[in-house]
């Protein structure tokens, strides 16, 4: 009885560690669409200075990441 026991907790924590996964992926898919949406709102801003938002992007060493959809929306 105690092998059960101990089988049930195991699959019970492998669970836990599961949807713990999913929700940090929900987590991280929520904050990659934000980032978008954000993105996508400041270049429709007129006052927008692409320069300065490469600029500060190769400063956080996300130039390369930032570009492809800094020229996409543009």
């Amino acid at each position: 009885m105690d092998n059960l026991v101990s089988i049930s907790s195991l699959v019970k924590e492998y669970q836990r560690k599961m949807e713990k996964l999913e929700r940090e992926l929900k987590e991280k898919v929520n904050k990659y669409r934000n980032a978008i949406e954000a993105l996508k709102e400041y270049m429709r801003q007129p006052e927008r200075d692409i320069e300065a938002l490469l600029h500060y992007a190769r400063v956080d060493r996300v130039e390369k990441i930032m570009r492809p959809y800094i020229e996409a929306i543009a």
